[in-house]
Order: C-alpha cells, then structure tokens, then sequence
C-alpha cells in the first residue's frame, strides 16, 4: 500500500510502523538469547508467545516477570 494513500494518516501510520519496528527488534533480541516468540519469529505482534519470552527472560535475569518489556527489560536485553 502506497503511503500517499494515507494523506494527513501518514504520521499515525509512520508512529505505528515505529512501533513495529520497535515489537521486531525486541522479538529479534528475545530470540537470539534463546526465548522463542511463536511460530512467526519477530513479526512485530506481541502475542502470548512473546509475553511468554519476556516473562521467561525476566525471570532469568532476576527482573519483575510482568510479561511487559519496559525500561529495566529493555536494558538488560540490550547488555547481553
């Protein structure tokens, strides 16, 4: 679909596709240490597959296992 479709939409859908962006780098990340996030891999949808790594990753790094990749997550996916 062509972006100009989108007309004054473009900046929600350039934000949105940010944050997919964002979704896939954390899956990639999650995946390359061993916590698989489904049967798509990185695809930018958080399912339960990928709450699952993260929870799993959290735990494994003594971190709160919401399930939720925020700052401290992010952090410690980014040292490894």
């Amino acid at each position: 679909m062509s972006i100009d479709r989108f007309g004054k939409d473009k900046e929600k859908f350039d934000k949105l596709q940010q944050i997919i962006d964002e979704k896939k780098s954390m899956q990639g990340a999650l995946i390359a240490q061993g916590y698989p996030c489904g049967s798509y891999g990185a695809d930018g949808i958080c399912g339960a597959a990928t709450v699952s790594a993260i929870r799993a990753f959290q735990t494994a790094n003594g971190l709160t296992a919401d399930g939720i990749c925020g700052q401290d997550t992010w952090g410690a996916l980014l040292r490894k």
